[in-house]
């Protein structure tokens, strides 16, 4: 018999109108004789209304006390999914995570997922019932409850799939799959039919919100089909994501996002004395750079290394993950020398162009279409599949929908 694991969550599954559409695909789903699983996350903005909560009460929140706090919102929604589904005469049993078997490590609010324990599961199966199981969370060995981090959810649903041998994971989302860019930003953005695992990963790292990046990365680990569909469209094969060869070469899709910042450390040398302190200045400043760049690196801080056009290689320009910028910030200070600066910008947007294989030329036509329209551009970042471009955060929509129309241009003269 066929089965697949199905995830309900977000603005999907936020009022018991959408609980009972959602419960009507699962039940139309099982009708076709399918062995069915189903993971949800929580209501509407219920995590972010319990994290402001726990933040009045206490200016930093207790990892272990937010952790069971936020798990009762998939908990909550699981229970509600259950009774929708068995009103529609389909026998349902809810799960936290650790009633499901989900194992994870001891890290609060950013848990991995170690092992997945699904004989509860099976047995639910076996008996023609339905498992309704709370994402976002497991239960560590040392009995503590966990939860996996934003879109968590995703990842509980696929790595069930791969514990359970399904034959792929259906993500049920508010959108009918994986857009070249943000549809609610760039206006001539389409769907992608089909996506590699690599492309997708690289999608949800910069700006794709539909599928968390650790989900994507169990999924072609695991080789794990994943479908990303819209519960308003059911029927609609929606953005299939898989051991798919590639179709595009100039581009894939652009992401867009602000949860980075711009740190900028100035090596330049004090004014006193400089004409000595440069002699020594031009021998070590790559082991100045490289001294800051491991200091980061040893505390797990989650950076980047670029560079920009207004600036000599006097100065380290790195994009920080906001979440990581206040620890990042001391450390650099710590370890700043006379005469070294550090510079902070809240203030940028980053616009990443995804490709199977970065060339100059998208680099090149891609700065120029923003130069040529005056959107400063602060500061690159080049991987082999990606050029990240950070710009001003009020200029984020224009650069998108400029560089998504460019790309497109080539694409179809191609």
């Amino acid at each position: 018999m066929k089965r697949i694991v199905v995830k309900f969550g977000g603005t999907s599954v936020m009022d018991a109108e959408r609980i009972t559409r959602a419960a009507g695909i699962i039940a139309g789903l099982k009708q076709n004789g399918t062995d069915l699983i189903v993971v949800v996350s929580a209501m509407g903005h219920t995590t972010d209304h319990l994290i402001d909560l726990a933040q009045k009460l206490q200016v930093k929140p207790n990892g272990r006390e937010l952790d069971l706090l936020l798990a009762t919102g998939e908990q909550a929604a699981a229970a509600l999914m259950t009774m929708a589904l068995e009103e529609q005469g389909v026998k349902a049993r809810s799960f936290t995570g650790a009633g499901a078997g989900i194992l994870t490590g001891t890290i609060f609010g950013n848990a991995k997922i170690e092992d997945v324990q699904s004989e509860v599961l099976e047995l639910c199966l076996q008996s023609n019932v339905v498992p309704v199981v709370a994402g976002f969370q497991g239960i560590s060995e040392d009995g503590e409850i966990t939860t996996l981090g934003r879109g968590g959810s995703d990842t509980t649903a696929i790595a069930l799939a791969a514990a359970l041998h399904a034959e792929r994971c259906d993500i049920y989302t508010d959108v009918n799959g994986v857009y070249t860019a943000d549809p609610r930003i760039a206006t001539n953005a389409f769907k992608l039919d089909a996506l590699c695992y690599n492309e997708m990963l690289e999608m949800a790292k910069h700006g794709a919100q539909v599928l968390n990046a650790r989900a994507v990365e169990i999924a072609r680990d695991k080789s794990v089909s994943v479908r990303v569909r819209s519960t308003f469209r059911p029927s609609d094969e929606g953005t299939l994501i898989g051991r798919v060869p590639s179709k595009f070469t100039d581009y894939t899709g652009i992401g867009t996002d602000t949860k980075s910042a711009f740190v900028r450390v100035s090596l330049n040398p004090p004014r006193s004395n400089a004409k000595n302190y440069m002699r020594i200045f031009r021998r070590d400043r790559s082991h100045r750079k490289n001294k800051l760049v491991s200091v980061l690196a040893s505390a797990h801080i989650n950076f980047e290394v670029g560079c920009t056009f207004d600036t000599i290689s006097h100065e380290l320009d790195l994009c920080i993950d906001k979440s990581d910028l206040e620890k990042s910030v001391e450390l650099l200070r710590q370890n700043l020398r006379t005469g070294e600066e550090l510079f902070v910008d809240l203030g940028l947007a980053r616009v990443s162009i995804i490709s199977q294989e970065m060339n100059s030329t998208c680099e090149i036509d891609s700065v120029c279409s923003l130069s040529k329209s005056n959107i400063p551009i602060r500061f690159l970042v080049r991987t082999p599949k990606r050029l990240s471009i950070f710009v001003p955060a009020n200029r984020k929509t224009e650069a998108v929908n400029l560089l998504h129309e460019k790309l497109e241009r080539v694409r179809l003269s191609a």
